[in-house]
């Protein structure tokens, strides 16, 4: 079955769309079936990015062999971006699933609840992911996402990852805020955390993977859905 993903978070800039390309890039690395709908309207960051990238991409192969190759040419079939507002991305998911071979949907989206459809859109998902930064904004915003997102389906997965983390950082202090979202919301917190480097943002891109960025996170996350679908089995 198509297993459906998104970051979440209503505040800007904790790295949903960093992951949403480092996951999706990976996963389509090691032969998943990967599609992307970036619903991050108007930004559409994900699609600006992976414009960027075909296009640095012919220009690389053009110079190298003295023509401007097309991506076909060049043998390499990044994985499909979607574009489309939350409203549309709920019809899309439903004719992806049904027309094409994926095992996963990627859904990016917008850092606001107060878009037409985010209700049906959430109850499509089978995994919420909400990034969140060491830091008071984010840590705020990230409380007020789950919060939003428990409104609208009280019964949905949500798990949080850390982003942006130092190496010296107060692991005490990260733990608390790990058990005080636990005793509120009861997410799963993910182990992997997304490091503060300069390599992984100069890095990115949506056709070559950084698998010693992202591996260990879609490990878990794999491991995370397994324990989901289980659940669901035995209460069906």
């Amino acid at each position: 079955m198509t297993k459906v993903i998104s970051f979440m978070s209503q505040k800007g800039g904790t790295g949903k769309t960093t992951l949403s390309i480092l996951t999706a890039t990976f996963l389509h690395s090691i032969g998943a079936g990967v599609a992307v709908i970036d619903a991050d309207f108007p930004q559409h960051s994900f699609t600006r990015t992976r414009t960027k990238d075909i296009l640095d991409l012919k220009e690389k192969q053009g110079k190298k062999q003295g023509e401007n190759l097309t991506l076909v040419d060049s043998q390499i079939k990044p994985y499909p971006v979607v574009d489309a507002t939350v409203k549309e991305a709920t019809v899309a998911l439903k004719s992806m699933k049904t027309s094409q071979q994926l095992d996963f949907i990627l859904i990016d989206i917008p850092g606001t609840f107060n878009v037409e459809g985010i209700d049906y859109l959430i109850d499509s998902l089978d995994l919420i992911i909400v990034p969140v930064e060491l830091e008071y904004k984010s840590i705020t915003a990230a409380m007020e996402t789950m919060s939003m997102i428990r409104s609208l389906n009280p019964k949905v997965s949500i798990s949080v990852v850390w982003t942006k983390i130092k190496r010296n950082h107060k692991v005490a202090e990260r733990q608390a805020y790990e058990d005080y979202f636990k005793s509120k919301f009861n997410p799963y917190i993910f182990k992997y955390m997304l490091l503060e480097t300069v390599r992984v943002s100069q890095l990115l891109n949506t056709i070559t993977p950084q698998p010693e960025s992202i591996s260990e996170f879609v490990d878990e996350a794999g491991t995370m859905l397994l324990s989901i679908e289980g659940k669901t089995a035995l209460m069906n």
